[in-house]
């Protein structure tokens, strides 16, 4: 069985999807699910306790959608172990730095470093990578300017805080 949680807009949901295809449970409920037709590669209907809905994923602006009967929702979709590691290692985002000193959001171990001194980022750049429980995190530039000092190399262990990356 696969656990999942799921936010749609401002509502989370715990979905487990059974080893039966037809069944999964929402919050603790169980509900039967038939496909009934495929309208294109990315839409579906499907009938859920014999109610009908047609539905669909996509992304856009970076963002993951669901539509749901013509109605569209922002969504994030983690596993359980990840939602409970976002839940005590809070990423920072760009707002929480001080100006354009990037500091690691949790500890971990560098892995790669996607930059160099004297380069040029925009904002959304990926600058490194940080790996913690097994997991790689891309830290990204939160503003556009240039890359002033690197303070860490590939292989580093780090801990939340640290100073990682000045951009000026």
């Amino acid at each position: 069985m696969e656990n999942l949680k799921v936010k749609v807009g401002e509502n989370e949901y715990d979905i487990t999807f059974s080893n039966q295809e037809d069944t999964f449970f929402l919050n603790g409920k169980t509900y039967k699910i038939e496909e009934l037709r495929k309208i294109n590669s990315s839409v579906k209907s499907a009938s859920v306790n014999n109610q009908v809905f047609t539905y669909g994923f996509y992304t856009k602006n970076e963002s993951n959608k669901v539509r749901l009967n013509n109605f569209d929702f922002d969504t994030i979709v983690r596993t359980q172990q990840i939602a409970e590691f976002e839940k005590h290692m809070q990423v920072k985002s760009a707002a929480n730095n001080k100006g354009a000193m990037i500091k690691a959001p949790m500890p971990g171990l560098v892995v790669k470093i996607d930059c160099q001194i004297g380069a040029l980022v925009k904002k959304g750049d990926k600058l490194l990578s940080i790996e913690a429980m097994k997991m790689e995190n891309a830290i990204t530039s939160p503003v556009a300017g240039e890359i002033i000092s690197i303070k860490v190399t590939a292989g580093d262990t780090v801990e939340k805080d640290k100073l990682l990356i000045e951009i000026q």
